[in-house]
C-alpha cells in the first residue's frame, strides 16, 4: 500500500488511557480525543470528631461510576478537606464536617460528594451524631442516635451504647457500637500509590473509660479527654476519632479511557500533518 513514498508500515491509530490523581483542587482539561467513557472516584473530607466523651466523624461520602467528559473542556476539581475536632478539652461539642470533593464543568458535569458528618461530644447525656457522606457517631454515652448517610454514598453512624459513644458510618458500612464503618478498595487507584487502607472508612469512639475503639485504617479510635483521638488518613475521606480526631481530606480521580493518541512505527508524512493539525498527534 502506498504510504506517501516512505518505507515501512502503514500504521493504524493506537489508544491509552490517561489517569489523574487529585489530592488537593486544581482543574483538568480533557483531551480531544478518545472514544472511551471517563470513570470517576470522589471522595468527600471525613467529619470531625466530637470532644469529651465524643463519637467518631462519618467518613466523606465516595461516588464512583462514568461520566462523558466534553473534548477540549475544562473542569474544576475540588478536593474537601477533613473537619475540624471539637472545641478544647475539658469543653463539650461536635467536631466540624468535611467538606464536599466535586467535580463540574461543561457537558454539563456536576458530580458532588457529600463531607463526612461531624461526631458530638457531652458531657454526661448522649448527643446526635451528624449527618453527612456517612453519618457522625453519637457522643455521651447513652441516649443519642449516629448521624444519617447520605443514599449512594455512605452510611449511618453508630448511637451511643450505655458503655461507648458511637463509631462513625463509612462507604461500606455503617458505624456499630464503638467500631466505624468500613471503607472500600476502588480500580482507579494507581498500584503505584494505592494506600494500604480502603478509602473511605472510619473507626472510632470512645469506649467508656477503657480506651479507644478497635483500631481503624480509615480514622484512629477515640480516647478519653484530654488525649486524642487519631486523625482519619489523609487522602481516603476517613472521619476523626471522638475526641479530638480530625478528618481526613478527600481525593478526586478521574481516567480518561482510550484519551491519548499513540503513533509508533513509521507514518506518512499526510497523516502525521493531519493528526498535528486535529490536534490528535503525541
Amino acid at each position: 500500500m502506498s504510504n506517501g513514498g516512505i518505507i515501512g508500515p502503514v500504521n493504524d491509530p493506537t489508544f491509552q488511557d490517561i489517569t489523574q490523581v487529585f489530592t488537593a483542587s486544581g482543574s483538568y482539561t480533557a483531551t480531544p480525543i478518545g472514544p472511551g467513557a471517563t470513570d470517576y472516584l470522589v471522595v468527600a473530607g471525613g467529619g470531625g470528631g466530637g470532644i469529651y466523651y465524643g463519637g467518631a466523624g462519618g467518613a466523606g461520602g465516595l461516588l464512583s461510576s462514568s461520566t462523558t467528559l466534553s473534548a477540549g473542556g475544562s473542569y474544576t476539581i475540588t478536593v474537601g478537606a477533613g473537619g475540624a475536632a471539637g472545641p478544647a478539652p475539658l469543653n463539650t461539642g461536635p467536631g466540624t464536617p468535611g467538606v464536599d470533593s466535586s467535580i463540574s464543568g461543561p457537558g454539563p458535569v456536576s458530580i458532588t460528594a457529600t463531607g463526612g458528618g461531624a461526631g458530638n461530644g457531652s458531657v454526661g447525656g448522649g448527643a446526635n451524631g451528624a449527618p453527612g457522606g456517612s453519618g457522625g457517631g453519637a457522643g455521651g454515652v447513652g441516649g443519642g442516635s449516629g448521624g444519617s448517610g447520605t443514599p449512594g454514598q455512605g452510611n449511618a453512624g453508630a448511637p451511643a451504647a450505655p458503655s461507648s459513644t458511637g463509631g462513625g458510618g463509612g462507604a461500606n458500612a455503617a458505624g456499630s457500637g464503638s467500631s466505624g464503618g468500613a471503607g472500600l478498595s476502588n480500580s482507579l487507584i494507581p498500584a503505584a500509590s494505592a494506600p494500604t487502607y480502603p478509602i473511605g472508612e472510619v473507626s472510632g469512639g470512645l469506649v467508656y473509660y477503657s480506651g479507644g475503639g478497635p483500631g481503624g485504617l480509615g480514622g484512629g479510635g477515640g480516647r478519653p479527654a484530654p488525649q486524642g483521638g487519631s486523625p482519619g488518613f489523609i487522602n481516603s475521606g476517613g472521619g476523626g476519632g471522638g475526641d479530638t480526631g480530625v478528618g481526613g481530606p478527600g481525593v478526586v480521580i478521574i481516567k480518561q479511557n482510550d484519551a491519548a493518541f499513540v503513533a509508533s512505527g513509521v507514518w506518512s508524512l499526510s497523516d502525521a500533518y493531519n493528526n498535528k493539525k486535529a490536534g490528535t498527534w503525541s
